[in-house]
């Protein structure tokens, strides 16, 4: 019951808009810089980035950022996109381990971004017991997780997956798996 029940697109907190609802991409930060929001990861910005890959992307104020990201891990790179108002996206490409702050994330947005590329994104969510059905967003969009959400209601205490499949000619697939614990968030990618 907890798939059939649960695992809804509603119930889960997630919700999907296309990227023309969200502010256009700013500058792009490609150095780096001393910003302690991105851990050990290589900066990659412009033409070093594969938009066909799904992201795990962070929105909110640098400040916010700051405070919710515990660390940063993985074989993946990252890229800082000034959108101006003094809000950023930070997005998280390839084999990536995110562990976030789960009190400070209710001044972030936590994001799938599907890509620019491609016929757009299928995806499932689910637990080791099951999945539920299978929804389709276009090209360009975003998935909101609420981890605050999913953690009160209970779906956090054992792995949460999401699979996404790109629609791009060869098929690609990107996986999450999310885990809540001790007031934080893990949040794994695996392309």
């Amino acid at each position: 019951m907890l798939v059939a029940g649960y695992l809804g697109v509603g119930m889960l907190g997630l919700a999907s808009t296309a990227a023309a609802d969200m502010p256009p991409s700013g500058g792009r930060d490609g150095d780096g810089g001393s910003d302690p929001t991105v851990g050990t990861l290589p900066s990659v910005g412009g033409s070093d980035v594969d938009f066909l890959d799904q992201t795990v992307t962070l929105r909110g104020s640098s400040e916010a950022l700051r405070h919710a990201v515990v660390s940063v891990g993985g074989d993946g790179a990252y890229e800082s996109i000034d959108l101006g108002n003094g809000t950023s996206w930070i997005r998280y490409y390839g084999d990536i381990q995110l562990e976030l702050d789960l009190a400070s994330l209710a001044d972030v947005d936590v994001e799938i971004f599907t890509g620019f590329e491609g016929q757009g994104l299928s995806y499932t969510v689910g637990q080791a017991i099951g999945f539920g059905s299978v929804r389709r967003v276009p090209t360009g969009s975003v998935i909101r997780l609420d981890p605050v959400r999913l953690t009160n209601a209970g779906l956090l205490q054992r792995t949460l997956f999401v699979a996404g499949f790109h629609q791009i000619g060869v098929r690609t697939m990107t996986s999450l798996e999310l885990m809540a614990a001790d007031g934080t968030v893990v949040i794994r990618q695996d392309v």
